[in-house]
Parts: C-alpha cells; structure tokens; sequence
C-alpha cells in the first residue's frame, strides 16, 4: 500500500484510510449480495477490464500508427530539402526552446510552431537568408546591418511566397542589384543609341530613378 501510494503521490497515511472507507462500503455491499448476485458482480467486473484492455490496445494502436505517419513525414520533407536528422533535431529543440520562453513570459505558445512543415520552411529560410546575405556582401552595397537584415527577409518572404529556389533567389539579387542589372542597363542605353542613329526614336532625357533597391512585388 507504500508502493501504492508512492505511485499515486499522495501521503501514505491519508492513501490508508482512503482505501479503508471506500473499501467498507464495498466489502458490505458485497456482503449483503446472494451467490448468483457475486457471480453477476464479478462478470460485470471482467467485462469492464476487458473493455479497458480493448481500449487501451486500441489508442496504443493508434499512436503508433500516427507516430509512424509523423515519422514517414518528416522522413519525406528531410530527402525532400536535403536536411539531415541532426539539422532537424537541432532546429526542433530551438523552436521548443523559444516556445518554453515565451509560455514562460505571457502563458502562451504556438504548438503549431512545432510541425514538420514549420520546421523545414524555417531550416529552409535560413539557408536562403545566409546564401542572400553572402550575394549582398560580395556586391559592395555599403548597406547598415539594419538595412540589410530588413531587406533580406522581405526579399526572403518573397521568394518563399512564390515557390523560388534558392539559386533563383540569387539570380534575382544579381538581377536587381547586381551584374545582370548593370548589363541590362548597358543593353538598354545601347538599343536607344542604335535607335536613335537610325532615326527610329529621338534621344530621350534620362531621369536618374531612385537608388532605392526593388523587391519581387514590385518587378512583376
């Protein structure tokens, strides 16, 4: 009965006369019955363990089955993007690890946080974010930290939102701020002076743009 409540975490001797009081209402129940009364009781009792085996091996059945389709999930996003079950683990414990801190701050937490797919997209993000940061560094922009975290996650935002890979990530950069800009620029000034040498279109006044860099939702 220690043992007993041990496990059920309570104070022994309360567990004690607990047991006691509830178990002379039973003992004097069972008492008062007849013989056919007893056997009646005591196949109404295995019918009710039965049903808790059945019902026990039935959600145990069920979790295993839904961890198994979990784990196959998270196993086909892995081969999908390339990321390997350290990465995975790692990311998972420090979304948790966010999730555990802001529950501890205001009481609540986004679980959903924590799904495969949330997982991989943030893995995922990551790398376009330390592949874009590296392109931006290489092209000499003299932006502030400040500029260019802002300008890397909308330009990150973007991409994700329409389906871009990562290298089509970077061409884009080269495209807006890089050197296929610079190339089409000087594409664009060579085509108006053929034009212009051949008489199809007079010289135009170039107005200078902004020197403001462009995103996706503003190009298409």
């Amino acid at each position: 009965m220690y043992k007993m409540a041990q496990l059920s975490g309570v104070d022994p001797v309360e567990f004690r006369q607990k047991f006691l009081d509830e178990n002379i209402n039973l003992l004097e129940k069972y008492y008062g019955m007849s013989e056919d009364e007893r056997r009646a009781d005591a196949l109404a009792y295995e019918a009710q363990i039965q049903r808790h085996r059945a019902d026990t091996l039935e959600s145990t059945y069920k979790q295993e089955q839904d961890y198994k389709s979990l784990e196959q999930k998270v196993e086909t996003l892995r081969a999908s993007h390339k990321i390997s079950e350290q990465e995975f683990v790692e990311r998972h414990d420090a979304i948790l690890a966010h999730l555990q801190q802001e529950y501890a701050k205001t009481g609540q937490a986004d679980k959903s946080l924590l799904s495969p797919e949330n997982i991989v997209s943030s893995i995922v993000a990551n790398r376009m974010y330390n592949a874009a940061e590296e392109k931006v560094n290489s092209l000499g922009l003299n932006w502030n930290e400040q500029t260019k975290s802002q300008q890397l996650v909308k330009l990150i935002r973007n991409a994700q939102e329409l389906g871009l890979s990562t290298q089509d990530m970077l061409d884009t950069i080269d495209d807006i701020w890089g050197v296929n800009k610079a190339k089409k620029k000087i594409d664009e000034k060579k085509k108006e002076n053929q034009e212009f040498l051949s008489g199809k279109k007079p010289a135009q006044q170039v107005t200078p743009k902004s020197s403001d860099p462009l995103f996706f939702d503003e190009i298409l």
